[in-house]
């Protein structure tokens, strides 16, 4: 089946220059301080509104769209926000496209698959604001580690006293890539219980030049802003396991995530908890 759809949006954006915070999923996710509004960092955090138009393209060959276990789902999207458009404050152009694939291996054994690549450009000289960037890790989409860690840094001022020290700041990227795989398989299938096992690949990615200059001196190839998606040593990578109850509520997802390998101040398993399908 190929569907085509057009939506529109508008959002409001305010965001002061003291403190500001991501939250998400079920349980929260960690707040990201701004730094000091001095130098080009400042141009991350800016209000407005933001009007947009989006495009979707997709294909959908699934044989059950809540429990497939053979075909396709495709889709492919551009978003543009853009004052002489869409009279929109906030500048940028998105694009996404996702592939999932569904093939049964052996009895109910289900093997899954996902790759989805996204990029966002501006071509407002200040680049893409904060709100819009990537920040990948967490049970969305790269399982075994905290929800919104990963991706480049860059160089911040921890506050604005003449003494002040330099810190990580993590500043999001303009592309993501993300690669997932899984087999799922029923335990209790009589009361919608069912087991999986996963591994996960991916990271956010920035092509900005502006933040490539303030890359932080000695920090790990996978958080470095001048790295691209064509350099491998930058993705994380992850495998784990867990079981979903397919309740009354909608499907509940209890997974454990762990690294193939660790950074400084990373947990060496994560486990996350949340309500809806993964593919």
């Amino acid at each position: 089946m190929l569907r085509v759809r057009a939506l529109g949006a508008i959002r409001t954006i305010g965001i002061g220059t003291s403190s500001f915070g991501f939250g998400g999923g079920l349980f929260g996710t960690p707040s990201i301080g701004v730094p000091i509004s001095t130098s080009g960092i400042a141009n991350l955090f800016r209000s407005g509104i933001t009007s947009s138009i989006r495009g979707t393209l997709s294909y959908d060959s699934r044989n059950d769209r809540m429990f497939p276990s053979r075909g396709w789902y495709n889709t492919l999207s551009a978003e543009i926000a853009d004052p002489d458009v869409t009279f929109s404050q906030n500048t940028f152009s998105r694009y996404e496209g996702t592939t999932r694939y569904f093939y049964p291996l052996w009895g109910p054994f289900v093997f899954r698959a996902k790759l989805e690549g996204d990029l966002i450009v501006s071509r407002d000289p200040r680049g893409v604001p904060i709100f819009e960037r990537y920040f990948t890790g967490g049970i969305y989409n790269i399982r075994g580690f905290s929800p919104l860690s990963l991706g480049p840094v860059i160089r911040s001022l921890s506050s604005q006293a003449p003494d002040a020290s330099l810190n990580n700041f993590l500043v999001g990227g303009n592309v993501q890539i993300i690669a997932n795989a899984e087999i799922e398989f029923p335990i209790f299938d009589k009361v919608g219980i069912r087991g999986v096992v996963f591994a996960d690949a991916g990271n956010a990615f920035n092509l900005e030049d502006q933040y490539c200059k303030l890359a932080p001196f000695n920090v790990d190839v996978s958080k470095n802003p001048c790295k691209n998606p064509l350099d491998i040593s930058a993705y994380r990578a992850s495998w784990g396991f867990g079981f979903r109850w397919f309740s009354p509520i909608g499907p509940l997802r209890f997974e454990w995530g762990v690294p193939f390998w660790t950074l400084p101040g990373e947990q060496p398993i994560v486990f996350e908890f949340t309500i809806g399908n993964f593919f």
